[in-house]
């Protein structure tokens, strides 16, 4: 209520227009169709712009008893009139008018009683006092009469007494709205009457507050308890009954000590006055919608509170829960990690994940597997690696996450029950300031808990988040990239096919060396003229034992052409074995080169594999906390700021109309 205190910048009430009209046309718009502020409104407004003379003036009795109205209808001296009370039926709202007896068409009740003339008397019953339609009437009448019994009052737990209480604060600015109180007197004069009126004036003092007796005060000053008139229905109905005995004086003296007679005075003076109806009928829908936009402001701050909380909550919880799932990250402890990385033995990662598999795969390579062991062993690097790859790449997380994913299916479920306490304190919230029973139908929005952001909870149970929160479902990534790594088409495969082609060129070019050798050694060792063999009778004799044993063998061909090409190759044995030997280190440089290629290659893919798995292993951790561990919690906030954000516009607007008629009112 802080802004209602604050002077703001207005606009002017539109010219020739009266200020009570505005203000009830600006109100109008403010409450939902089915509120009963709209009817309300509007019969205030159609008073005021009608404003016809000669209207009856309508004067309410609330919450007395129906022989209590009876007595104030009585005439005993009209036979007519006792017939009509007699077979007068009961509602709990009726409308009495001056008539010749019985109902009108328009649905009064009628009756011959002269001091009826210009004025319609509504009754309501004690059983209606807290209707919604009931307070309708009540401000559309001229005077309002709310009657409690004294007894009542020492009874705060009487539900009678306390809804004409509760009434009479509400209409307690109305004018001529009077509370009156019957009280429990036997004697109509005399030391014992005069206690008794006082015992319930001191009653009324006590039991009602004294600062709505001074509001009531102002309609009644002339009581003897300021705001309260004092009655007796007990006396008034002794003096209906002594009349036949004692005449109509005693009548009338019982009668004028029972202080009913004042009321037919009270009912006389009440004016029709549409525009005192009509202001205070503004006033008071300017305070129920203040009251509901009040509701509605802590209403949406403490929907943000809540937002705020649970994002906080989670985001505290989901930290401490990522320290204790995202994978650890070490450091190698190599001396010299530059010649390792030139020689491909290590990664050239110093630290990351995955330290387990990478030291394993490390000393797999650097001492099963050097460049010279590759010539007899090539055939077991596969298994090798993949043994190593297997037994550690990722394991130890894999049962750490299986772990914790049996922990967040229990915390699943907290964080679920958590969302539904804090939905459940939001409506118990809203309850508490829908006690009143028109607060509840004014412009206030709807509760925050609404049932469709229930039914999107509800998609966050166990019985359907327990078949995502399945055991590997933190792993997942470390498991494909494990496959991945073993893989046919992967990075393993590619490291032995890399070895495999290297190790083939290896003993191919050392075959092809040896062999070329070898011939150039035995070329250097034959004729330089080699003769035609021994099936050609016209041949010379051999001149060597090669070519004599070439000679004696009958069933080779014709060897000449392919013995003068090898004489290129003539080469003395020294020759051959230091060309032999420079081919076999020019071989043994080529493997040991291609194979540290081969495996600086694999290195790089295995960095990249663990980079991109431990990137995927945090999005996962997140995902799977954000969507289905902390999702209840985390919609709940969403779903909350969603509507803050959509209502807030809409609420400053409503107050903004509040200052401006509240401005008008303030200078009527």
């Amino acid at each position: 209520m802080r802004w209602l205190r604050c002077a703001s910048t207005v606009a002017a009430a539109p010219p020739n227009r009266d200020r009570v009209a505005y203000a009830l046309e600006q109100l109008g718009p403010l409450f939902q169709p089915t509120s009963p502020w709209t009817q309300r409104v509007q019969t205030a407004a159609h008073a005021l712009r009608t404003n016809e003379k000669g209207e009856l003036r309508r004067i309410a009795i609330v919450g007395a008893p129906h022989g209590f109205v009876d007595t104030i209808l009585a005439d005993p001296l009209d036979e007519r009139v006792s017939n009509l009370l007699a077979a007068y039926p009961r509602h709990a709202h009726t409308r009495i008018q001056h008539g010749q007896g019985g109902w009108t068409a328009g649905g009064e009740w009628t009756l011959p009683l002269s001091w009826l003339h210009g004025i319609e008397l509504f009754e309501c019953a004690p059983e209606a006092v807290e209707d919604a339609d009931t307070l309708t009437q009540l401000l559309a009448c001229d005077a309002v009469y709310l009657v409690v019994r004294a007894s009542d009052l020492a009874h705060q737990d009487t539900r009678a007494a306390s809804s004409v209480m509760a009434l009479a604060r509400r209409l307690a600015t109305k004018p001529h709205t009077r509370l009156l109180v019957d009280c429990d007197v036997d004697a109509a004069y005399g030391q014992h009457a005069a206690a008794q009126w006082a015992k319930s004036a001191e009653l009324v003092r006590t039991h009602i507050d004294s600062h709505l007796l001074e509001r009531l005060a102002r309609h009644s000053s002339s009581d003897e308890v300021r705001g309260a008139h004092l009655v007796s229905h007990a006396l008034a109905q002794h003096a209906q009954a002594v009349l036949c005995e004692q005449g109509l004086p005693e009548y009338a003296r019982i009668l004028r000590a029972s202080r009913f007679a004042a009321l037919y005075t009270q009912f006389q003076s009440a004016v029709n006055d549409p525009h005192a109806r009509a202001e205070h009928v503004a006033l008071a829908a300017f305070h129920a919608a203040t009251d509901a936009e009040c509701v509605e402001g802590e209403r949406l701050a403490t929907g943000a509170g809540w937002a705020r909380v649970l994002e906080a909550d989670v985001a505290h919880d989901m930290a401490d829960v990522q320290r204790r799932l995202v994978p650890t990250s070490d450091a190698d402890t190599d001396k010299s990690p530059a010649v390792s990385q030139r020689r491909g033995d290590r990664s050239t990662k110093p630290h990351g994940a995955q330290a387990d598999a990478r030291h394993l795969v490390q000393d797999t390579l650097r001492t099963q597997f050097p460049w010279w062991r590759l010539l007899w062993r090539i055939d077991e690097l596969r298994l090798a690696l993949s043994y190593a790859v297997g037994r550690s790449f990722g394991t130890q997380d894999e049962i750490l996450l299986t772990y914790e994913a049996g922990r967040l299916r229990g915390a699943a479920s907290e964080q679920y029950a958590r969302a539904l306490q804090t939905l459940d304190e939001i409506r118990a919230s809203d309850r508490r300031h829908a006690l009143e029973s028109d607060r509840g139908a004014c412009a206030d929005q709807p509760s925050l808990d609404s049932a469709t952001l229930r039914n999107a909870l509800a998609s966050y149970d166990e019985r359907y988040m327990g078949a995502l929160l399945h055991a590997h479902c933190l792993s997942e990534p470390l498991l494909e990239r494990r496959a991945q790594l073993l893989s046919p088409s992967g990075t393993i495969h590619t490291l032995v096919t890399r070895a495999q082609r290297a190790v083939a060129t290896t003993f191919g070019a050392l075959g092809l060396s040896y062999a070329t050798f070898a011939v150039g050694m035995l070329a250097h060792g034959s004729p330089n003229t080699l003769l035609s063999t021994a099936h050609v009778a016209t041949a010379p004799r051999p001149t060597s034992t090669m070519s004599e044993a070439l000679a004696t063998v009958s069933w080779l061909p014709d060897l000449t052409p392919v013995l003068s090409w090898t004489s290129m190759l003539a080469m003395t044995p020294t020759t051959a074995g230091a060309s032999a030997l420079l081919a076999t280190m020019a071989c043994a440089y080529y493997l040991q080169g291609r194979w540290t290629r081969a495996k600086r290659a694999f290195w790089w893919d295995w960095d990249r594999t663990v980079e991109m798995a431990e990137r995927e292993q945090k999005t996962c951790i997140d995902t799977v906390l954000r969507t289905q561990v902390y999702g209840a919690p985390l919609q709940v906030a969403h779903a909350l700021r969603e509507q803050i954000e959509a209502r807030q516009p809409q609420h400053q607007a409503r107050l903004q109309i509040l200052r401006e008629v509240r401005s008008h009112l303030a200078d009527e």
